[in-house]
């Protein structure tokens, strides 16, 4: 690994960060699954319905909580580089 003045150039760490994002994505999608999964069991296996106020938060049914904003920053991530791409193909 290439380093400046001890510190590691930019285009490791981009390349490293980049490799990193499918598995930051599946994680949190996962996460959020299990999420969701346990607080049906917390409503319809032991009838809770409100566990500390966090069961509207992980609804995959509902809208303004987690699930919903993390499919609102993958539809702009995935805007982002479709225009990063059309950049990079007609200016070339």
């Amino acid at each position: 690994m290439r380093r400046i003045f001890g510190v590691r150039t930019i285009e490791k760490s981009i390349d490293e960060i980049l490799k990193n994002i499918p598995k930051i994505y599946f994680i949190t999608m996962i996460t959020l699954i299990m999420f969701h999964i346990a607080f049906l069991i917390l409503l319809y296996g032991y009838d809770h319905d409100h566990v500390f106020g966090l069961s509207n938060l992980f609804d995959l049914d509902d809208e303004g909580n987690f699930p919903t904003w993390f499919s609102t920053i993958n539809l702009f991530t995935s805007s982002l580089l479709l225009y990063i791409i059309y950049r990079v193909t007609y200016e070339s």
